[in-house]
């Protein structure tokens, strides 16, 4: 099972059929653990058993993932941490792929208080108030998050000015750091990753063993 990094919205781990170690930019390790006769008694599992023993694995260790990119994500209005989670696991010929990500169907209504705290607001609310709130979808706005934004200066226009936010920002707007959250969340998530591999995957593969010699 491989894990490695999307720099916009993602860390994938992948679990080849076969049991061999992916090919995910990142750490990589096998699914199988070193004790030589585990690694062979998955090996006689059919593919159909391998599968049932790398999906909940896989998933279990996407959630880790998320959670560490919840807990480093930046805070704002709370709605790009409430988007992130693990996706079901795709199958895919003899590889199957699971991810921790920003989800998609989180787009919401974001107001702003006098004082300029967020608040995360109904579908229903955004439509009905759209002079106070404005839409979000944090799919399409977590790659500025991670990778920043250039300065913006006009050329033609007069003013520069967001329809998203109904705000002019004047003839410029400065540029905007990059934050790369998922990078830190996979530093710190990566040892809790590995730990659970190692502990989860013997256990699995015996019992699933068990369960066909039966």
């Amino acid at each position: 099972m491989g894990f490695g990094s999307n720099p916009y919205d993602q860390h994938r781990a992948r679990g080849p059929v076969s049991g061999a170690a992916g090919d995910a930019q990142g750490i990589t390790v096998s699914v199988i653990c070193d004790d030589s006769q585990v690694r062979r008694l998955f090996e006689q599992l059919s593919a159909a058993a391998q599968e049932r023993v790398l999906k909940p694995l896989m998933v279990q260790c996407a959630k880790l993932l998320a959670d560490a990119m919840r807990g480093q994500a930046p805070a704002e209005s709370g709605l790009l941490r409430k988007a992130i989670g693990a996706s079901t696991v795709k199958r895919y010929p003899s590889v199957l792929l699971v991810t921790a990500e920003v989800r998609r169907g989180f787009r919401r209504a974001v107001t702003a208080s006098r004082t300029g705290r967020l608040r995360i607001r109904s579908r229903a609310y955004g439509k009905a108030n759209p002079e106070s709130a404005k839409f979000r979808s944090p799919r399409k706005y977590v790659h500025l998050v991670v990778g920043g934004r250039k300065a913006v200066s006009i050329r033609s226009a007069k003013v520069l000015y967001s329809a998203y936010t109904g705000k002019f920002f004047g003839r410029s707007v400065v540029a905007a750091a990059p934050d790369p959250f998922v990078d830190r969340a996979f530093a710190a998530a990566q040892a809790q990753v590995l730990a659970h591999v190692k502990s989860e995957a013997p256990q699995r593969i015996a019992a699933e063993a068990d369960r066909l010699a039966k």
